[in-house]
Formats: structure tokens, C-alpha cells, sequence
């Protein structure tokens, strides 16, 4: 039961700390679970990897950044590598690349889009599990149906505990009484 109160605790403060774009922030850091398999073999589809938040001014070539990236019409979060930096007179951006991707990313990022880079922080499979918890089944399977059966166990426990103390009192009565005569 703990374990799954930390999870619980857990899905929350992630989900709590949530920015419109779906996105936590815990401190300087910030969790993600990873979509796809742009990353393999580095980051596989499926970990759950921690970023920190970092000034896009000090990234290099080689570092593994998310950003925040359109595609088809809507906002999504990438976990790419810098392959290139272009520092031109109108501002600095970033081409990057997935790991297992053939070619560079169309759009490039710009500071502005970072959300953060990567400190070798890899979870493997935690969220595919949390991503299930995430759900609506998995919400009320792996959380509210187990503190469900606690609350109703305590329940009982409780019921006996009284049971148990007003047979303890009637005994004690009946012994009484028996005494006396």
C-alpha cells in the first residue's frame, strides 16, 4: 500500500505542477516520459527521463535538450540532440536531431522553445507505467480502487475493534454480576 500511496503522491505533484503545455516543473527540474524511439538507443520509447532547466545560452553541440515543437498544429514536447548551433546576427538557434533519426530536424529551435537538457536521468519503462496510471482506467485501477479496498479494510478493522470492545465491557458486566450474588 505505501508503494502505491508514493505513486499516487507522485502522478499528483506531477500533475499539479503541470504548465498549459502539459509540461511539469518540480523545482529546476523537469520529468517527461518519452513517445516515441527518435532517441534509441540513448532514450527508448516508453523511459521516463528527468531534464533541467539550463540558460540555452550555455548549450552545445552534442547536449540532448526538450523543446517545444509544432507539428500539425499542435504543441508538442521533443527530446533531440544539438547537432548544430547557429549563431547568426538575428539569434542564436539549434538544429537538432533524434538519435535514431537519418536527418536533422526541419524546424530548428530557438531559445525561447528549450525546456530544458538532459543529465543522463533515464527511468526505462516508468512511463509506459505512468503514462497507464495516467489513464483513465489506470487512474482508477492502480489508485482509486486499491485505497478503495484500504478504506473499506479499515472499515472492518474498525467494526471488529468495536465489536470486540462491547463484548469486552459485556463480559466484564456479566463477570461483575456474577461476582455480587
Amino acid at each position: 500500500m505505501l508503494v502505491i500511496i508514493i505513486i499516487a503522491i507522485g502522478v499528483t505533484l506531477i500533475s499539479l505542477t503541470s504548465n498549459e503545455n502539459n509540461v511539469s516543473k518540480i523545482g529546476k527540474y523537469i520529468p517527461l516520459n518519452v513517445k516515441t524511439n527518435s532517441m534509441e538507443p540513448t532514450i527508448k520509447k516508453g523511459d521516463f527521463i528527468i531534464m533541467e532547466e539550463c540558460e540555452p545560452s550555455n548549450l552545445e553541440i552534442g547536449d540532448v535538450i526538450a523543446f517545444f515543437a509544432t507539428e500539425e498544429n499542435q504543441v508538442i514536447v521533443k527530446t533531440h540532440r544539438i547537432v548544430n548551433i547557429d549563431d547568426s546576427p538575428s539569434g542564436r538557434s539549434f538544429i537538432t536531431r533524434g538519435d535514431n533519426n537519418d536527418i536533422n530536424d526541419s524546424v530548428p529551435v530557438f531559445p525561447s522553445d528549450v525546456i530544458g537538457i538532459w543529465g543522463n536521468v533515464r527511468f526505462a519503462k516508468v512511463g509506459t507505467i505512468l503514462d497507464f496510471i495516467s489513464s483513465k482506467y489506470g487512474f482508477l485501477f492502480c489508485i482509486v480502487l486499491p485505497l478503495l479496498i484500504l478504506f473499506v479494510y479499515q472499515i472492518f478493522k474498525f467494526i471488529v475493534v468495536i465489536i470486540e470492545e462491547k463484548n469486552a465491557a459485556f463480559g466484564k458486566k456479566s463477570g461483575n454480576n456474577k461476582n455480587i450474588n
